[in-house]
C-alpha cells in the first residue's frame, strides 16, 4: 500500500544490497504517466494494490516454473546443449486510448 514509487526504490535499494548492481546506479527514471501514490491522483489504492501484489504472484510463480526447468536440464545433463528461448508478449496496453 505504499505505492509503486517506494517500490521501485526498495526494489533498486534490494538489488545494490544483494551487490547486484554498484550503489552509484541511480534509479531508472519515473513513468511521466504513472500518476502520484495518493488519494487524489489514485483514489482506489487498495484496487491498485491489490493488482500489483497479482502481477508479482504471477512473475514469482513464472520464475519458479523457469528455475524446475533449468533444474531439470542440469539434472538430466541436457543444460549444456540446450538453447533457451524467452519469448512475451506483455497483454494488453496500459496507456489510455484516444481518438485523434
Amino acid at each position: 500500500m505504499q505505492g509503486w514509487d517506494k517500490l521501485r526504490r526498495d526494489r533498486l535499494a534490494k538489488l545494490i544490497e544483494q551487490r547486484l548492481i554498484p550503489s552509484i546506479w541511480p534509479c531508472s527514471p519515473r513513468d511521466e504517466h504513472a500518476p502520484l501514490w495518493n488519494k487524489e491522483h489514485v483514489p482506489n489504492q487498495e484496487w491498485e494494490d491489490a493488482r500489483m501484489a497479482c502481477y508479482a504472484a504471477q512473475i514469482s510463480i513464472m520464475d519458479r516454473g523457469i528455475g524446475r526447468i533449468i533444474d531439470t536440464l542440469h539434472r538430466t545433463g541436457l543444460y549444456d546443449n540446450t538453447a533457451i528461448f524467452f519469448l512475451s508478449d506483455n497483454g494488453g496496453c496500459g496507456e489510455s486510448l484516444s481518438s485523434s
